[in-house]
């Protein structure tokens, strides 16, 4: 709902972003502190669409979920 409400300011979404990540941090001592990293693709977002790779995505997901198993097993 943040993001939303400062979807005009995108320096304010990346400091709520940065502060909620700590805040979690701080609460739980989880991985999802890790979530900060997420600012990096916000930045470099300018707001237009980007290429249609829609067919490439059809392909990899389930392609890589296969990779993905068959490396657990020989694990």
């Amino acid at each position: 709902m943040l993001f939303y409400i400062f979807r005009k300011n995108r320096w304010i979404q990346i400091i709520v972003l940065v502060v909620i990540s700590d805040v979690i941090f701080i609460c739980s001592h989880d991985i999802q502190w890790m979530m900060v990293f997420a600012a990096i693709p916000m930045l470099f977002y300018n707001g237009k669409k980007g290429k249609g790779m829609k067919n490439f995505f059809y392909i990899f997901y389930p392609v890589h979920i296969i990779l993905l198993y068959i490396l657990s097993t020989l694990i």
